[in-house]
């Protein structure tokens, strides 16, 4: 049954729907998100779904991860070589000079042992070059802030290295490095290390959230390698990294949060109990003695990265109107995107959404 649904991805799908029952109707359901998320756990005698080891944690979105990942409870199966594939994400989170460091499709080190980036000669030396424009917010990357959490290894950020632990070391011109040079020697050559800063700024276009088309705008934000790239593809950008979209660790933090919330406890498992069995395979920290929902909002933070439920948690948890990032809008109504014009027209039956 991998990559199609069976029911208890019908089971997560109904606690995820009853567990945000409250901004969807006016109703809360935390019992019934409960439930839900038991028939889950109980799937197989309680012996079908596990959560991954912390030292095993990465695997879960490799480029070789599969039916045997038992957190998995239903996932979107890639396969760049018999499909168009369409998983880009090392193409859009791995930095531009990191071509030869990740084996990203195109590049290889030739000869070298650490190559200097852009720089032409050398036996061999071709960087590929992903266009790498995303990055994390400094606020969403302050959740990782436990030195022994394995969640960490995810992020790629500060000083660059090979895997011998030398720096990575780019050449370009003065002005290639930053464009607003304005010295007479632009085009003299320079070598620098490379270093990923958590922050960054709009030097180009505010209007147009542009940073700039420099080394110093390309080197900007904390990057995201949760879903690696993907070494063993060598003739396009996609990916072979399966990606899950109900996750068992989701359905634990889902039943503490609706526990927490004021639904009965099942199962002699507590909020803080369901949490703790989670960080116990993600960290060598010591257990929480206590959750509240702040914790547990920080926490899904971290488990939950990159796998695209972090706008369904801000609204549930009433954050999604705050300050961050470059968003400044508190208006309610933005939590409902407008219907298409082209659509409208198609279907004359269609109703706008309020605000639109």
């Amino acid at each position: 049954m991998y990559g199609k649904p069976n029911r208890y991805t019908a089971y997560a799908m109904l606690a995820k729907m009853y567990l945000n029952s409250q901004v969807y109707t006016g109703t809360p359901r935390w019992n019934e998100a409960i439930v839900a998320a038991d028939s889950v756990i109980n799937a197989g005698g309680g012996s079908l779904y596990a959560l991954q080891p912390r030292a095993t944690y990465m695997n879960m979105f490799a480029p070789n991860n599969g039916p045997e990942i038992r957190e998995f409870i239903f996932a979107i199966p890639y396969d760049a070589s018999v499909t168009n594939g369409f998983m880009f994400h090392a193409r859009y989170d791995v930095n531009r000079n990191h071509g030869i460091r990740f084996l990203y499709s195109g590049s290889t080190p030739g000869t070298n042992v650490n190559p200097i980036m852009n720089l032409t000669t050398g036996n061999g030396l071709v960087n590929n070059r992903p266009s790498g424009p995303r990055m994390t917010l400094p606020e969403y990357f302050a959740y990782f802030n436990d030195p022994n959490d394995i969640r960490n290894n995810q992020w790629l950020s500060g000083r660059q290295t090979w895997p011998d632990g030398s720096p990575i070391r780019v050449s370009t011109t003065k002005r290639g490095f930053d464009q607003f040079y304005t010295g007479s020697d632009g085009g003299a050559a320079i070598i620098y290390d490379l270093e990923l800063s958590p922050t960054f700024s709009l030097r180009q276009n505010p209007l147009t959230f542009d940073c700039g088309n420099d080394e110093i705008a390309w080197n900007m934000g904390t990057r995201n390698i949760k879903f690696a790239p993907d070494a063993t593809n060598r003739s396009n950008r996609n990916q072979n990294n399966d990606v899950p979209i109900f996750r068992y660790s989701d359905i634990l933090l889902m039943k503490a949060e609706a526990i927490l919330r004021g639904g009965t406890p099942t199962l002699g498992q507590t909020a803080l109990s369901l949490v703790n069995s989670i960080r116990a395979n993600r960290t060598t920290s010591a257990p929480w003695t206590s959750v509240t929902l702040d914790n547990l909002y920080a926490e899904r933070a971290r488990e939950m990265s990159w796998e695209s439920w972090r706008r369904n948690d801000m609204i549930r948890f009433g954050r999604y109107e705050d300050r961050w990032g470059l968003k400044t809008d508190a208006n309610p109504l933005k939590r409902i995107f407008p219907i298409p014009n082209n659509a409208l027209q198609t279907n004359p039956k269609l109703v706008q959404n309020p605000g639109y």
